[in-house]
């Protein structure tokens, strides 16, 4: 998972360093793959994360194991852009562009590939339109349907993740930063000490 999003993450920054070398505006389909990036990326680290805290256990929770910043990383999901948000605005540009495209491209889209997330995108689509623009039917709507919203934000992710063009960072691969505060077990640890050796 770390590989994949590492690629797909430097895949999205070499669209957008296009983009601000010749001074343009990134389409829509690149923001969404920046917002992706931002989501995903956040997400699989969290999840690493904690995989390995359970791995070693109690070692996590010692001093310079590296593991103290950890929890930085549930801030990154909250910082610049709420990954909730993010999902939200996932959501709704796709059904801006299902409306846009009107009944001839649903029909086109559920005969493609992509045709799950068309359905999804139909379904809650119909669900949030009785609200109109009421402000606040909308609001209990999307209360109501909010696991249809995130569940179309991730079949979105996923179809950028799938589809999405790869690419190495241009710094070179990752280099490791933290040290752990030991590699290895001294067997001779009581010796050591002092302690008499049984």
């Amino acid at each position: 998972a770390l590989d994949e999003m590492a690629a797909f993450t430097a895949g999205v920054e070499q669209r957008l360093n296009s983009c601000l070398r010749a001074g343009t505006i990134p389409d829509a389909d690149l923001v969404d793959a920046i917002a992706v990036a931002k989501i995903r990326c956040i997400d699989v680290a969290l999840e690493r994360a904690h995989a390995l805290r359970k791995e070693v256990g109690s070692y996590a929770l010692m001093h310079a194991t590296g593991f103290e910043l950890v929890d930085m990383l549930l801030c990154c999901k909250f910082a610049e852009g709420d990954s909730r948000i993010l999902q939200q605005k996932l959501t709704r540009d796709r059904l801006k562009a299902l409306q846009k495209g009107g009944a001839a491209a649903a029909l086109s889209g559920l005969l493609g590939e992509h045709r799950a997330e068309v359905f999804a995108a139909a379904n809650l689509a119909r669900k949030l339109q009785p609200a109109g623009r009421d402000v606040a039917k909308l609001a209990a709507a999307m209360d109501e349907h909010w696991r249809e919203i995130y569940d179309l934000a991730e079949m979105i992710a996923e179809r950028h993740i799938r589809t999405g063009p790869r690419a190495a960072f241009v710094e070179g691969p990752s280099v490791e930063r933290l040290t752990p505060a030991a590699t290895g077990f001294d067997a001779d640890w009581k010796g050591k000490l002092g302690a008499p050796v049984a």
